[in-house]
């Protein structure tokens, strides 16, 4: 990560990144790699975060039974499968809360506008993001992939979304008793 590689049991505030992040392979993030068991509050990251295989996400590459509250990311980012502008990987009762992404997003599977892959009852609310999406399979323009008891409540996006299969204006594929709520 541009500013923590693994980020375990710790709570970070008021924390940003603004240099790129570039890396071949493994769980990459733009200020943190893997958070595991922690929080991120009213952070940031402007850097591009580029890798050729692995999790890669704007702020977080692979968050991990965490909390994401206020923060945001607006650099590029690219890499493989489990893309996404904020975070490659929302896991494990994961949350993301007021947050968005604004730069441009694109690699093979799993690609998504703010998360790549959000799994196994992880919340994302009152999020949205304004990148443009691009990939092959499960590309979304908020989410990639909502699977296994996850929820998506009251988030949008506006950027365009390109791909092959399993392609959605908000999300790619959402399936496994997963919900997608939009309420006023």
């Amino acid at each position: 990560g541009g500013l923590v590689g693994y980020n375990s049991s710790t709570n970070l505030y008021n924390s940003y990144n603004t240099g790129s992040v570039n890396a071949s392979n493994g769980v990459v993030g733009g200020l943190v790699g893997y958070n595991n068991s922690s929080s991120i509050n009213n952070s940031y990251n402007t850097g591009s975060v580029n890798a050729s295989n692995g999790i890669v996400g704007g702020l977080v590459g692979y968050n991990n039974s965490s909390t994401i509250n206020n923060s945001y990311s607006t650099g590029n980012i690219s890499g493989s499968s489990e893309i996404g502008g904020l975070v490659g990987a929302n896991q494990t009762s994961s949350t993301i809360n007021n947050s968005y992404s604004t730069g441009n997003v694109s690699g093979s599977g799993e690609i998504g506008g703010l998360v790549g892959y959000n799994a196994n009852y992880s919340t994302i609310n009152n999020s949205y993001c304004t990148d443009s999406v691009s990939g092959s399979n499960k590309v979304g323009g908020l989410v990639g992939e909502n699977f296994n008891y996850s929820t998506i409540s009251n988030s949008y996006c506006t950027g365009s979304v390109s791909g092959s299969n399993q392609v959605g204006g908000l999300v790619g594929y959402n399936y496994d008793s997963s919900t997608i709520t939009i309420s006023n």
